[in-house]
């Protein structure tokens, strides 16, 4: 075997190539007369040349002999673990060597190695230079959830550079909620200010209460007063009650009961043995049947101030309380369930009265209340 000759002094001698496309040269130089210049370095684009003085020193000791290497082809050794384990430490299996494909942890190949057999183990070398970083895909991402019951999986699509990753996951789910609030219920986008009320509909499992946005306008007590153009001045006999005033209270966005105070003039006189019996009431619904919300005496002067009152003598249990049903009206009402009527009344014998409209009034509160009763109420 012949060896190539030196290199001369002056000679440039390629070295290797790095990422960069750096490629590096060393100027051989005479060690008695080493060149008196720094590393030079020239590009041009993505590469470029580096260029370095080298001294040769005199020839060294020859090195121990390196056994040959000899490339086993075998198709099934394909990993590491297909490794021959029945090598010996002779000159007939040292030196032998596989080349295997180096993976990642997603089994892609970034590489190859070379497994070489020294005599007692395998040394690991890899084969060639790394070369410059390839290409990332661009991915893009979209997740679908799934029943819970069901087998999250990925469907991939598109190109190798520009991947969709679809996932879709059976995550799971917890209990049903509460209702809340359902666009698709509603006729009205929200506004500021407003809040979300029960609109009387119920979620898909029928139990759950849907919720809209409501203005808190249409939420606080509403009032309204009775001018005494609104009372009729009358002149009679009764044995009962007369009707002196109606007030068909405006229809309200929520269920409401009302809150009514007043003062009117009778002057009255009474043919029984029990005098000035004469007294005004104020009924809801009806002028004749509708329960009770404001009574008035009359004093030995004819005025009578009314003032909210819900018992009689018949009934001294009837209470007002804002879950019960007594005088309820409903949300956006209709008919006369929601009027007022004021009635001359006469609680002994036949009385004569004289009623005139000067100076009455009526002051009523419509109070909210819940449309139903809540629990445990």
């Amino acid at each position: 075997m012949t060896s190539a000759a030196p290199p001369a002094i002056g000679d440039i001698v390629y070295l290797k190539s790095i990422l960069a496309n750096l490629h590096i040269y060393a100027v051989i130089t005479d060690p008695n007369t080493p060149n008196q210049f720094a590393i030079t370095a020239e590009y041009y684009g993505d590469d470029g040349a580096l260029t370095a003085p080298a001294i040769v020193g005199p020839k060294g000791d020859a090195g121990d002999p390196m056994f040959a290497l000899r490339f086993i082809n075998d198709p099934t050794v394909t990993k590491p673990s297909d490794l021959p384990t029945d090598l010996t430490n002779t000159e007939a299996d040292i030196g032998k060597y596989y080349i295997l494909d180096t993976l990642d942890t997603n089994n892609n190949v970034i590489g190859t190695t070379a497994y070489i057999w020294y005599g007692t183990q395998y040394r690991q070398m890899m084969m060639g230079t790394q070369g410059p970083p390839g290409p990332y895909p661009v991915i893009t991402p979209t997740c679908t959830l799934i029943p819970p019951n069901q087998v999250s999986y990925v469907d991939v699509s598109g190109t190798i550079a520009d991947p969709t990753f679809a996932f879709y996951l059976a995550a799971p789910q917890g209990p049903q909620g509460l209702g809340g609030y359902d666009p698709r219920l509603s006729t009205t986008f929200p506004l500021q200010g407003q809040s979300l009320v029960y609109n009387g509909k119920l979620a898909a499992n029928g139990v759950d209460p849907l919720y809209e946005p409501t203005s808190l306008n249409d939420l606080i007590p509403m009032p309204y007063s009775v001018p005494e153009s609104a009372f009729i001045s009358q002149f009679g006999i009764t044995a009962t009650r007369q009707t002196v005033c109606t007030f068909a209270v405006p229809q309200q966005p929520f269920t409401w009961k009302p809150w009514v105070e007043g003062h009117m003039h009778v002057y009255g006189v009474e043919v029984s043995s029990n005098p000035l019996q004469v007294g005004c009431e104020v009924r809801l619904g009806d002028a004749n049947t509708g329960p009770v919300v404001a009574f008035g005496w009359g004093d030995m002067f004819g005025a009578i101030n009314l003032m909210p009152h819900f018992s009689s003598s018949s009934s001294p249990s009837t209470a007002l309380t804002p879950n019960n049903a007594l005088a309820k009206v409903v949300a956006n009402h209709t008919g006369t369930s929601g009027t007022l009527y004021v009635n001359i009344v006469n609680t002994g014998l036949a009385a004569a009265f004289d009623y005139n409209n000067t100076d009455s009034q009526l002051a009523v509160t419509v109070l909210p209340i819940p449309p139903t009763p809540p629990p445990g109420s």
